[in-house]
């Protein structure tokens, strides 16, 4: 889910004026913030596998720290505790409703996501999968926004940008959803570049670097051995062999791929 998140963030401003709406935009999606950071930190795993779900591709197997639900409770108390520490927000109520925006972005992944949402490390995983349903899970994602806009149009002061905010993002939903190819694991178009790493497959450019060494040990030994041969009469037998064996590496490497 993206766009349904900023539900509750609408809901939170319609409740309590003093927290500003970016604020709550950060609340709802601060969840997926730190599992981006952790990811490029190597921290959480996730991995690209076509088809697993029908409305994206994202196997997100080890995310104990931000998906987790003991992660998400962590979170929440976090945002509460800073809360309290700033003289604006400072409060119970202002600090329940930000850990609430934050503890609101697990719920609403709950329904959407296959089961990789953990109790606590990589313990009792769950998800009701509604993305493997990819128009309920769009019609899902527009109901849960538009019911959070609706309570906040009724008290907001600039209702024209709030309603064009929210056509925004609806226009994004809809080009996420219906504009992007399914990941379904079906072959690239013609005339299309294949990707170098295949997707799902585990591996990444590093696999790949072994063959490269090799294939330019043997592009070496070729050269060496071609400036080792005599220009005019018959080479030297040491030399063929030499020149036969670096032919033959590059053939076959370039057949197998390193595979």
């Amino acid at each position: 889910m993206f766009v349904g998140h900023y539900s509750a963030s609408f809901a939170g401003r319609a409740t309590e004026k003093r927290i500003p709406l970016w604020l709550l935009f950060l609340a709802v999606q601060w969840i997926d913030v730190m599992w981006s950071i952790f990811v490029l930190l190597g921290i959480e795993k996730v991995r690209i596998v076509p088809g697993i779900t029908a409305s994206n591709p994202l196997d997100l197997y080890y995310m104990p720290y931000t998906h987790s639900l003991l992660g998400v409770l962590c979170w929440s108390l976090l945002a509460y505790l800073v809360c309290q520490f700033v003289p604006r927000f400072r409060g119970t109520r202002t600090g329940l409703i930000l850990a609430a925006a934050v503890f609101s972005h697990w719920v609403l992944d709950l329904i959407v996501h296959r089961p990789d949402l953990s109790l606590y490390a990589s313990v009792g995983k769950m998800g009701f999968g509604l993305w493997n349903h990819r128009t309920a899970a769009f019609e899902l994602e527009m109901g849960v926004l538009l019911c959070g806009a609706t309570l906040l149009y009724r008290t907001a002061a600039h209702k024209t940008r709030l309603f064009w905010f929210v056509i925004f993002l609806v226009a994004l939903q809809v080009f996420g959803t219906f504009f992007f190819p399914p990941p379904d694991g079906s072959p690239p178009p013609a005339g299309s570049s294949p990707s170098p790493v295949p997707a799902g497959s585990g591996r990444s450019f590093s696999d790949f670097r072994p063959n490269t060494i090799r294939c330019s040990t043997a592009r070496l030994s070729f050269a060496s051995a071609s400036r080792a041969a005599p220009v005019s009469g018959r080479p030297r037998a040491s030399s063929t062999r030499v020149v036969t064996t670096a032919h033959s590496t590059m053939r076959r490497n370039a057949i197998t791929g390193g595979l």
